[in-house]
């Protein structure tokens, strides 16, 4: 009676072949690389996506929440779910997700930056008042949160005010020694942005009302912490700076994505927007403005959007449509009338086979 010899090979799908019986050994062999050499390529396998998040951090005004991945609502991919924990907070006022790797701070809309401890993000879900924390003055509000890199190499905090203002900052003149924070801007400046950069890099520059300019970080001066900055963007009469990025030469598949506070988005290809010098109007990214979030963002990659009352929604990046420049955007979820987006974040991913 017939026999069923079922073989397989590295790059090649398992194969079931039937033989005659009996069968010798050189015959078995004969069949088996007959059976591999018709077989189908095997399915490549799926790369695995993995991400070096410590968590998201958001903030009410001084209470501040810090959420792992894992405690988002698993359903809230497009959709709109409450993010647990923000039940008691009011109205957000600052939201971040930090890399895994480095000292996480809080900006408040002082101009002054403070250490949040280590032992208030070792990984569960945690809520406290910031004053307990740090010596922060009661009318603070935190307005930003950032994660300064290990000290190696040339790299600095670059540092972007509402008015278009960009200063180059040694991170040792940004971690503050004590918990009474260190101020790093001169008085009357908000800080909307910290970034990090080698000085080989390129920044880009994101505005409100949808400009968006890039230029060599090697152009930002370093300066002290009390200093104002030098002009990165020319702003519009209503305009403001609202997102800086930081762009590395190994960077090529990249898109700029931006999102509206109507809840549109898009991607753009990063080479469509062209090196220029610092201090230029810059070029439009988008035909509507109104932009709350703008972020570096591959195709791997996850968005979530926020709102002012504390819900959050889970968007792949690549369901984002890719447009030009000089676009609106498509709307990304349906969302209730009452809720306003606050802003928009990136969860980075890599590929591991």
């Amino acid at each position: 009676m017939p026999m069923q010899l079922t073989v397989g090979a590295p790059d090649v799908a398992t194969v079931t072949t039937a033989i005659a019986e009996p069968i010798h050994t050189e015959q078995l062999a004969g069949a088996a690389a007959q059976a591999i050499s018709s077989a189908e390529p095997a399915a490549p396998v799926a790369p695995t996506l993995e991400t070096s998040v410590q968590g998201i951090f958001v903030a009410s005004s001084q209470r501040v929440l810090h959420l792992a991945l894992d405690q988002l609502p698993p359903d809230s991919f497009n959709r709109m779910l409450p993010l647990p924990g923000a039940e008691q907070f009011r109205r957000l006022t600052a939201a971040a997700v930090l890399p895994a790797e480095g000292t996480v701070l809080a900006v408040s809309d002082a101009g002054k930056v403070y250490k949040f401890p280590a032992e208030s993000h070792v990984g569960e879900p945690v809520c406290c008042r910031f004053a307990d924390v740090a010596y922060v003055e009661q009318r603070e509000r935190i307005i930003l949160f950032t994660a300064a890199p290990p000290h190696h190499g040339d790299v600095q905090a670059v540092v972007l005010t509402s008015n278009g203002l960009v200063k180059r900052l040694a991170l040792g003149d940004l971690i503050p020694a004590t918990a009474r924070g260190r101020t790093i801007t001169a008085a009357g400046e908000t800080i909307t942005a910290i970034g990090y950069a080698h000085s080989d890099d390129e920044v880009i520059i994101v505005t409100y009302n949808g400009y968006a300019i890039r230029f060599r970080a090697a152009e930002i001066p370093t300066q002290g912490a009390n200093a104002a900055g030098v002009c990165g963007v020319q702003l519009h009469t209503g305009d403001a700076a609202i997102a800086l990025m930081v762009v590395q030469q190994q960077t090529h598949t990249a898109d700029l994505l931006v999102v509206t506070e109507q809840g549109k988005a898009k991607r753009t290809a990063l080479a469509q927007y062209v090196t220029q010098a610092r201090g230029g109007f810059g070029l439009y990214t988008s035909s509507v403005g109104g932009l709350i979030g703008a972020f570096v963002a591959e195709a791997a990659d996850e968005v979530l959007l926020l709102t002012v009352q504390g819900s959050v929604a889970r968007i792949a990046v690549a369901a984002v449509p890719q447009q030009g420049r000089s676009t609106a955007g498509s709307a990304l979820l349906a969302r209730r009338t009452d809720e306003t987006l606050f802003g928009a974040l990136v969860i980075e991913y890599t590929n591991e086979l």
